[in-house]
């Protein structure tokens, strides 16, 4: 059995949809502003070959403590070892 696609998804099948999730240590300001400058780069540099789907989109993670951190990369090393 086949489906057809929604609509927004063939209209904007050419087109360039942005995702940005945030790093370890970025903060809720940085986050939105490297969402603008995303945007900004773009609409500077992609648009004339990458039309834009919509605004960037994304999803912040919310910053841990730098000890959980430490012992969350470490846990990790220990199991790339084993």
């Amino acid at each position: 059995m086949s489906h057809a696609a929604p609509k927004e998804y063939a209209d904007n099948v050419d087109k360039l949809q942005q995702f940005y999730i945030n790093g370890m240590f970025t903060d809720v300001i940085g986050y939105n502003h490297n969402k603008i400058a995303l945007q900004m780069f773009q609409e500077e540099y992609l648009n004339t070959d990458f039309q834009r789907a919509d605004i960037v989109r994304g999803a912040y993670n919310n910053a841990e403590s730098m000890a959980f951190q430490f012992l969350e990369v470490a846990n990790q090393k220990a199991e790339v070892q084993h």
